[in-house]
Parts: C-alpha cells; structure tokens; sequence
C-alpha cells in the first residue's frame, strides 16, 4: 500500500501518522518511510494529495478540504471516497479577502489572487461578478493584496496573517473545513474497505500524540 501523507506545516502530524502506521522516522529532510509488509508512506505538497490518489500513483492520502475541493470543481466526475474527514483538529475556511473598505461585489474586471482558480472562478459566478481576472498563484496571496490585485481568494485559518497585513475576510465560501484521509473511489482500488478504514482510523489516533 502507498500512502500520501501532506509536509509543509502538517509535516510533524504526518511523521507522527507514520510512527501510528508501524514505519522508520523520516529523517529531517526526508520524504519517504518503509511501513512494513511493503507499505510506503511519502510525504508531498498538500495540494498534489487529490490528484496523485484518484490518478491511482496512491492508495490513500491525507488531503486538506481546501484541494479536495479544487480538483472536485476543476475535474468534476472523477471519484473520491472519503473514509475519515475532521482528523487531526485542523479547521479553517476560504474566504475572499482585501483592505477594509473594500467595495462587495468586486467591480468589473478586479484582479483576485488565489491558489484556487477554479474554487475561484465558481465563487465569483455565483455572485455576478465573471469579469474578474483571476491570477494564479502558488505562494503567498495577502502579499499581493490590495497593491497588485485588489482582492485575495484564499484559506483562513486564525485570521493572523490578515491582521499583519491589514486585511480583512469580506465573503466566506467554504467554511468548516479540515484534514480528511481519502481513497480512490469506486471498483478501481485495488485495496478493499476494511483495510482502507484500519489504515485511515490509525492515521486519524496521530493528533493524540
């Protein structure tokens, strides 16, 4: 079995999801952990976890809702099966951002910066406001706000980074999200149910530690 487990900021959770799971500590700037009985478990980018499990390069992962969502409305129809969601105590939101003040509907063509294009691109339709440019971005959005583009489009946890940096949530989107472990849906896995469901409750007992 491969497992994809999410580094970055949830780098210590999954190391200790790894050691639940029976594997080697990872070293400081290793990506990968033998788990026994040939099992793997290897650490990547949250936002590839989706992708690389419904493409079949994985067993099970453990995605955060936020690129869960993303790839569900950039690939609609692909399969997903979600075995344990609200793991390890992770909430947070994603939210239209900017300076205070800011006026809401955004006007016809403001640029929103965001990770989430297509999250994006959905959220502006439904509230009558497609003229937007919406930029792509792969690091950090509230510096770009309100000097490079007059709104942000981007997961909120604490609010912290907005304060610092004077902004303020204008429209939350999607609320109450978290850290889920997620399987390729339908006939196509090659693991069965129960198995599935041991490995996602052992990787879930991690926040304890």
């Amino acid at each position: 079995m491969r497992i994809a487990l999410p580094k970055g900021r949830f780098r210590s959770l999954s190391e200790a999801a790894i050691v639940e799971l029976g594997g080697e500590d990872v070293p400081e700037r290793g990506l990968t952990s033998k788990l026994g009985e040939g099992a793997t478990a290897h650490l990547l980018k949250a936002r590839d976890i989706p992708a690389v499990v419904i493409e079949g390069l994985f067993d099970l992962g453990v995605a955060t809702g936020d690129w869960c969502l993303e790839r569900q409305v950039a690939m609609p129809g692909e399969e997903l099966e979600f075995l344990r969601t609200g793991i390890w105590d992770v909430r947070f939101r994603i939210s239209f951002v900017s300076a205070p003040n800011a006026p809401w509907p955004p006007p016809n063509g403001a640029t929103v910066a965001t990770r989430y294009p297509s999250l994006c691109v959905h959220a502006l339709r439904e509230v009558g406001a497609e003229s937007c440019r919406v930029a792509e971005l792969s690091g950090s959005v509230a510096a770009m706000v309100p000097e490079i583009a007059f709104y942000g489009f981007d997961c909120v946890e604490t609010g912290r980074t907005l304060m610092q940096n004077s902004l303020v949530e204008v429209c939350v989107v999607h609320d109450e999200l978290g850290v889920c472990v997620v399987s390729r849906g339908g006939s196509s896995r090659a693991w069965n149910e129960a198995d599935l469901a041991s490995v996602a409750e052992t990787i879930a007992r991690a926040n304890k530690r």
